[in-house]
């Protein structure tokens, strides 16, 4: 497995030299059309490792980053993208407030070297969106000799390709932060893929204690085989958990408070308010309570 790789965050200015070497330097794939000789790079070899994180965003273990699933909900010019990041970190979305626009070096390590998502050279994992604004300006060289805060570099899943473009124009908006976690967080993370996946082994191996205790309305239960088989009957229940999204979260060394709304295949909307108090980074004692958006409340405990 290729070791992990940090790329640059910060807006730059970008020739055409400057893209070509980032893409070599990082074995980012780049699709060769007359336009782009320059700086295309068909012998990128560069491979992700996504975690889909059930809450609108994906992890990407390779370069340590975090990125919005979809994208703003219309087609923006250049200078709309900031306006959208800062509503996101506003409205502290998947729960945090750290999202900004990708670099081209970031949006780079999205691009793979076939067509895997509506014939995108983009993982499944994402929309099927194919242009995208980055941060970054045209410096000279760009394009067709480009040099100013008039051009943006972006980057076009269809064409398999980097482009540099006039700020005026229509594209996909996607934001990005640096996904490191504080200890809480990142085991929540790892809860909620376990869940997502409905994989009750490795979420019992990985997140609770053997003698672990589950409290849920009317029921209480006492160790690991006993949660298990009481998490799978619900699984039964609620179908496949589709996506989570966070109304609130905290933690401390030991103890971690959440409210979220999950949603679920046969039963709709649950909101799912809970508290883990953690013994050696696993659950001890979990207190949960569940109920539908619509109906009351019912000890479903997912």
């Amino acid at each position: 497995m290729a070791e992990n790789i940090r790329v640059r965050s910060t807006p730059l200015t970008l020739a055409n030299t400057d893209v070509r070497e980032m893409l070599k330097k990082y074995s980012f794939y780049c699709k060769a059309y007359p336009w782009n000789q320059d700086y295309s790079n068909e012998e990128g070899t560069f491979k992700n490792e996504f975690h889909e994180n059930s809450d609108g965003t994906v992890t990407d273990e390779m370069t340590g980053l975090m990125w919005q699933k979809g994208q703003a909900p219309d087609y923006g010019c250049w200078k709309d993208a900031q306006p959208y990041i800062d509503r996101l970190n506003a409205e502290h979305f998947a729960g945090y407030t750290d999202w900004r626009l990708p670099s081209i070096e970031e949006l780079a390590t999205l691009m793979t070297r076939e067509r895997l998502n509506d014939d995108l050279y983009v993982s499944p994992v994402f929309s099927n969106r194919m242009w995208f604004w980055s941060c970054d300006i045209g410096g000279a060289g760009a394009g067709r000799d480009w040099a100013s805060s008039s051009f943006a570099w972006a980057i076009n899943f269809n064409y398999g390709s980097l482009f540099c473009l006039e700020i005026s124009n229509a594209q996909d908006i996607r934001a990005v932060r640096t996904a490191v976690l504080p200890p809480g967080r990142k085991f929540f993370q790892n809860y909620v893929g376990h869940m997502s996946r409905k994989d009750t082994e490795r979420l019992m191996r990985e997140d609770y204690q053997p003698d672990a205790e589950l409290v849920a309305f009317d029921i209480t239960l006492q160790g690991r085989d006993a949660i298990q088989r009481y998490v799978e009957r619900r699984f039964e229940l609620t179908g496949k958990i589709s996506s989570m999204s966070l109304d609130s979260f905290a933690e401390s060394s030991d103890v971690i408070m959440f409210s979220a709304v999950v949603a679920t295949e046969n039963l709709g909307t649950i909101r799912n308010k809970g508290v883990f108090y953690l013994r050696d980074g696993k659950i001890c004692r979990q207190v949960s309570m569940n109920y539908l958006e619509k109906g009351g409340e019912h000890g479903i405990g997912i």
